[in-house]
């Protein structure tokens, strides 16, 4: 089963469930849950347990989640618990195990600071335990990943810092947040949309929106993290070309990125990062030495990589083993040239 929560015409907060038969999804009737509800997030415990969590502005506007157990396409909710006693928005859950859950949000009660709370399932009720500051700055949106059963991901945008792109990695004992790791940068530009995925217990991908869709891929080590490389897979150069990605990862070394293509009338556009039996993941935009960084366009299907010179439009190129991107044959079809300076990669 597949569960949608969402906000619907009347401002409610509503949830369906749907049973996927082939290419077919079938679902059960609208359920609604709080009479005006924002921000919502809904995760899966196991495959007939999970969990919505919410802001509202009406009532008591209280940050809250309910526990919903599903059977086929039906969903039955328990009742509200609050994780927070003020306002709060920019909200995103993520499952640590089968009973226990993070949720990263935006406190409107303390000058709306970036602030997580796990909470602990058992039956329809949650017990949650202390709060912890992600960050003393205001941040928005906020996107939060588990790793493993201790550890999470909390990407953000840092408006203390510019605007700019930013995770920390956090460690969890029973409900309680027992450190987070240092503050790491990986979009030192505007980062006002953006949406994180978990590939393995280590490593973690943020896409990025705004001028160009952007994937990040960091590499957990205890609470530090280290961003492999940073590509471009759909480059426009203007901003709010694109809006609202979500991620979500196939395997641990394959993701999907759906995004608004505001560029494009609004069309829905997903791009898929492409798999390939060799070692190659992206093509350099800038020369550099052995044991240097570099920026990458990463290596996916109508990804464009716009750093050459003297190409030839219609022809084909090929990765080299020395790292050279020339027309002579090799085992590494690289795309084909769509001028003199850019190249559309193709599978």
């Amino acid at each position: 089963p597949i569960l949608v929560a969402y906000q619907n015409q009347q401002g409610e907060g509503a949830a369906l469930v749907g049973e996927v038969t082939g290419n077919m999804i079938s679902f059960g009737s609208e359920m609604v849950f709080a009479n005006q509800a924002d921000f919502i997030s809904a995760i899966a415990l196991a495959p007939d347990l999970c969990v919505i969590a919410h802001g509202s502005s009406a009532g008591d506007g209280l940050g809250a989640a309910r526990v919903g157990q599903v059977s086929g396409n039906s969903l039955t909710l328990g009742t509200s618990f609050p994780f927070n006693d003020t306002l709060a928005s920019k909200i995103s859950a993520a499952p640590l195990t089968s009973d226990r859950f993070v949720v990263a949000f935006q406190d409107l009660g303390n000058v709306d600071y970036g602030t997580v709370v796990v909470g602990e399932v058992s039956g329809t009720s949650i017990a949650y335990g202390p709060k912890g500051l992600i960050d003393n700055v205001r941040m928005r949106p906020i996107s939060a990943v588990a790793l493993s059963p201790s550890r999470f991901v909390v990407a953000y945008q840092d408006l203390g810092n510019s605007g700019f792109g930013t995770a920390r990695v956090g460690e969890v004992s029973g409900t309680s947040v027992i450190s987070l790791g240092p503050k790491i940068v990986f979009n030192a530009g505007p980062t006002p949309f953006l949406s994180a995925a978990r590939l393995s217990p280590t490593r973690f991908v943020v896409a990025l929106a705004f001028f160009d869709i952007i994937a990040a891929v960091g590499e957990v080590f205890g609470v530090n993290v280290q961003f492999d490389f940073r590509g471009v897979l759909d480059k426009r150069g203007v901003p709010e070309m694109t809006e609202y990605p979500s991620c979500v990862s196939l395997s641990p070394d394959r993701f999907l990125i759906a995004y608004d293509d505001t560029d494009n009338s609004g069309v829905g556009t997903v791009i898929v990062n492409r798999q390939h039996p060799s070692a190659v993941i992206g093509v350099a935009r800038e020369s550099a030495a052995e044991g240097q960084s570099a920026p990458v366009t990463l290596f996916v299907n109508r990804g464009i990589s716009d750093a050459h010179s003297d190409l030839i439009p219609g022809q084909t190129y090929y990765a080299q083993p020395d790292g050279a991107v020339t027309p002579e044959a090799a085992a590494v079809v690289l795309g084909v040239a769509i001028s003199p300076i850019e190249l559309l990669f193709l599978p």
